[in-house]
């Protein structure tokens, strides 16, 4: 999916800026990530997935995982509960 999106200019150049903001040498995500978003879209076929993350490889593509696999993506950030009475 990542290979995808590298050959649209837009997306890759959300990847390269992703790529020197986490200071790493591969342009795609780790295969940790690409292992979340298999079991996830995995689990999507039967329930309903809502990942909550902080990770920017997701949440910068949010739009573009949410349309390809079956899941939700949510900042943690915008799961106020988490971070009520601190």
């Amino acid at each position: 999916m990542y290979a995808r999106f590298a050959k649209d200019s837009a997306l890759k150049a959300k990847l390269v800026k992703l790529q020197a903001k986490k200071k790493r040498g591969n342009l795609h995500p780790s295969i940790e990530d690409m292992k979340i978003l298999a079991e996830a879209d995995e689990l999507g076929a039967v329930y309903i997935v809502n990942l909550v993350t902080d990770d920017s490889d997701f949440l910068e593509f949010k739009a573009e995982i949410e349309k390809e696999l079956k899941l939700k993506i949510t900042a943690l950030l915008d799961v106020p509960h988490f971070f009520e009475n601190t």
